[in-house]
């Protein structure tokens, strides 16, 4: 071939290769139709020809109006991908409902798709695992949550609060998403009321629960008159339904020039019995919930104050001795945990019963003399004195009342005492550093209330 023939040829085909149209990071928009020709340009003893334009089965008549198109339309890839919008774990309190976790659903595709959306209550033993970057509690799951509902939303804020569950439901799902488009899924879910490993009141702190959201690419509602009508057109729009499309399939066979097909390109995601795999048009991402609540642990001791013959030097408890009585609540932080890892416990009140062999002393503690032992004790209607002490690691450190008045009461043989009596509080309000609300005791915190008894 003549060289500058040649060198034509490939100049020409070059360029017309080199238009592009528009396109998305997910690419070019399924159903687009791709036409176009190359044109010859030559000439032959130095003498200009008339231009060759090609054909899909090849074209030898020359001019400009001579030649065809050669066209394809692109084929449809459905992808997908959901990630949790989370940077923690959910913290929960045993036996709490509707605590919320939440994802975010992405159209990878080429195309407008509906997704569907399923839940899974992972088993005991998974974990969020951090090799997908879905990850940010690797501690494997101790319980599993139950009564899981969602619902979608085309920004977080958008989102319903998990304390309206009215508007959540299993139902939900992703209506008409472009591609490049996101939504928004909340998912809530309500926590045992007792954890099955530690068998701790309450809960056992730091349990873990791990769920996975899967999504799953269906049908658009325009596809039949945009990608599948007889001469197809792009798909990237298309009005809500309120309709759940139709289940995909991957298109088998070879490629057909003038229909679209569909290829599933989507990857592994992260549920386990809802066994989401590579190419399914489906994927998945964790969330995890972390079990939080307070640790108390009270303590009863008691101490001989005085007695009649001995005073206060070396009492026994004979008749007419006066003993303390101490009972300390605290909230626990045990080994491996920190402040954070403990809730706050509202305190109301405690209720002690009195054993008849010892009479109530409503004396206050500063007026009980060691040197006399001879208190007051008190009838079934006379309110105790007590004294009250505390302490404990939480900044900054509570104002504790010595002898707060007004917070007992003596009903037949029970004494009960009020933590947050608004008027004066064993445990008031704390509002800086680490807070507390009026009776709550704070992690790491003590608090100690001492009656006394005479023995009768």
């Amino acid at each position: 071939m003549n060289p500058l023939i040649k060198g034509a040829v490939r100049g020409v085909l070059a360029l017309c290769m080199l238009a592009a149209l528009p396109a998305w990071a997910a690419g070019t928009a399924a159903g687009t139709a791709i036409s176009n020709k190359a044109t010859l340009n030559f000439s032959v003893g130095g003498v200009t020809q008339p231009v060759v334009n090609s054909s899909p089965t090849g074209n030898t008549v020359s001019g400009a109006a001579g030649g065809s198109n050669t066209s394809f339309v692109v084929d449809r890839k459905v992808d997908l991908q959901v990630v949790t919008t989370d940077s923690a774990s959910n913290v929960a309190v045993p036996g709490s409902t509707n605590v919320a976790a939440t994802f975010r659903v992405t159209n990878l595709g080429n195309a407008v798709q509906d997704f569907s959306l399923q839940i899974e209550s992972m088993a005991i033993g998974t974990n969020m695992a951090t090799a997908s970057g879905d990850g940010f509690n690797n501690n494997a799951s101790t319980f599993t949550v139950s009564n899981c509902r969602w619902a979608v939303a085309a920004t977080a804020a958008a989102l319903p609060a998990a304390s309206t569950p009215a508007s959540f439901n299993t139902s939900a799902f992703v209506d008409e998403l472009a591609p490049d488009a996101q939504y928004f899924v909340r998912v809530i879910c309500d926590m045992p009321s007792g954890p099955p490993v530690s068998g701790s009141p309450g809960g056992n702190n730091g349990d873990i629960a791990t769920i996975a959201l899967m999504a799953t690419a269906r049908e658009s509602a325009c596809a039949a008159t945009t990608l599948f009508a007889a001469t197809p057109v792009a798909n990237t729009t298309c009005a809500t339904t309120g309709a759940l499309g139709a289940a995909l399939t991957a298109s088998a066979g070879a490629d057909g020039a003038t229909t679209v097909e569909t290829v599933f390109g989507d990857a592994a995601g992260r549920s386990s019995s809802l066994a989401d795999v590579k190419s399914d048009a489906n994927h998945s991402a964790r969330g995890a919930y972390k079990l939080i609540t307070a640790q108390p642990k009270v303590t009863k001791t008691q101490a001989v104050f005085c007695d009649p013959l001995n005073l206060g030097t070396n009492p026994k408890v004979i008749p007419g001795a006066v003993i303390k009585f101490s009972i300390k609540v605290e909230n626990v932080i045990n080994g491996g945990q920190t402040a954070a890892d403990v809730a706050n416990a509202l305190i109301a009140s405690f209720a002690d019963v009195i054993d008849t062999n010892v009479a109530l002393v409503v004396d206050a503690y500063t007026t009980v003399s060691a040197a006399t032992c001879n208190p007051a004790t008190g009838t079934t209607t006379t309110a105790a004195l007590i004294n009250v002490t505390g302490g404990g690691t939480p900044t900054p450190a509570r104002t504790f009342t010595a002898n707060p008045t007004g917070i007992t009461a003596l009903s037949g043989s029970s004494l009960s005492v009020t933590y947050n009596n608004a008027t004066t509080p064993i445990l008031p309000a704390v509002a800086t550093g680490t807070t507390a609300a009026l009776g709550e005791l704070r992690s790491g915190e003590w608090v100690q209330v001492d009656f006394y008894v005479k023995v009768k």
